[in-house]
């Protein structure tokens, strides 16, 4: 289970996405988002509301990596998920990861 503080990534920026990113702050953990687009939930809703959505969101601690995409879990040395890579080449250290 997560505890409190964890890092956790979360893949997508859509409706699942974002619930889970909700759900994950409201128990205090770290989390990242990482999305291919320019903005969240864009295939839900115009610029204006998903700015004010991420903005929202980043109030509440979420970061944003828009742009991007992860292309492998990296697994720590217990054998669970250590981080993930992503298409650019950088890596994010992570307890978890949720792909919505």
């Amino acid at each position: 289970a997560a505890k409190p503080k964890s890092k956790a990534v979360v893949v997508g920026g859509g409706y699942i996405g974002l619930e889970c990113t909700a759900a994950l702050l409201g128990w205090d953990l770290d989390v990242t988002v990482v999305l291919p687009g320019s903005r969240p939930l864009a295939r839900l809703f115009d610029t204006d509301l998903a700015s004010w959505i991420e903005t929202e969101y980043t109030a509440r601690g979420a970061k944003f990596l828009k742009g991007e995409s992860v292309v492998e879990l990296v697994p720590s040395d217990s054998g669970a998920v250590g981080g993930v890579r992503l298409k650019s080449g950088a890596s994010i250290s992570c307890d978890l990861v949720i792909v919505g």
